[in-house]
């Protein structure tokens, strides 16, 4: 929430390196091959040099009067830029250009990031539906609606895909046919993705609680409540998770058993 919003910071040196002014931002930046691409709240994808701070190229979304806002981070498999936007549509933008190779529609806002896997993308919206499309082409795959708004990520393996809801639902989707496997009921809406490793699923919710599920079946192995509430994903990093919650605290968890 600054004019001067994405900065480049030395953790060695601690010191600013370089600012880039690109008006405000709530989503997170995505690196690859010393590129930065950063969605910017008022409707731009931007390409920067990550050395330097320098604007390759700026994607707008078109519009002929109030320009949409974009809080979805994007993705990318090397050659197309994925992100959603709040007027419903999935915007696929050439990573060598910023020119825009396609649109799609899912029919509410796109608060949450996609993702891609095996040429598919995949990503829920406000209108309460998860959907999959083709990432060459923009074309829908398929459509579930899951009960309840969808503002956080997926977490997605070789065969599933895991989506929680602000119905407290989380769901287990057949990948390629968007089937239901699974179904499991929080004590509090998700609104972050949820995190896999192995078969384990770890859930958190704003119910001030973090859930371990088995992710093939969606049975509960272990709950443990929190003082604060959680509003950002688990991390994962070697044999731990960490939680962290609203009261400035920071959790840390063995996998696989209770805690």
């Amino acid at each position: 929430h600054d004019d001067e919003s994405l900065l480049c910071y030395d953790l060695a040196l601690a010191k600013i390196i370089w600012r880039a002014r690109l008006g405000d931002i709530e989503s997170s930046p995505l690196l690859l091959d010393g590129h930065l691409y950063v969605t910017a709240v008022s409707g731009g994808l931007f390409c920067i040099e990550k050395e330097r701070g320098e604007i390759n190229w700026k994607f707008e979304i078109p519009s002929t009067g109030h320009r949409p806002l974009i809080h979805s981070s994007p993705a990318t498999d090397g050659k197309i830029i994925v992100f959603g936007s709040d007027d419903g549509n999935l915007y696929g933008v050439d990573i060598a250009t910023g020119k825009l190779r396609w649109k799609a529609s899912t029919g509410g806002s796109i608060l949450a990031s996609p993702s891609i896997d095996s040429g598919t993308v995949l990503v829920g919206s406000l209108d309460n539906s998860f959907s999959a499309f083709n990432l060459e082409t923009g074309s829908l795959l398929w459509k579930r609606t899951l009960g309840g708004k969808i503002y956080g990520s997926q977490a997605v393996n070789e065969d599933y895909v895991y989506v929680g809801t602000a119905a407290r639902t989380m769901h287990c989707l057949n990948k390629r046919t968007g089937s239901t496997v699974w179904e499991f009921t929080a004590n509090g809406v998700i609104n972050v993705a949820p995190v896999i490793s192995g078969n384990i699923l770890y859930v958190v919710c704003v119910g001030q609680t973090v859930y371990a599920l088995n992710a093939l079946t969606g049975e509960e192995i272990w709950r443990y409540k929190t003082e604060g509430r959680i509003k950002c994903m688990p991390l994962i990093w070697h044999t731990y998770v960490f939680v962290f919650a609203e009261d400035r605290s920071v959790l840390a968890f063995t996998p696989g058993t209770a805690p």
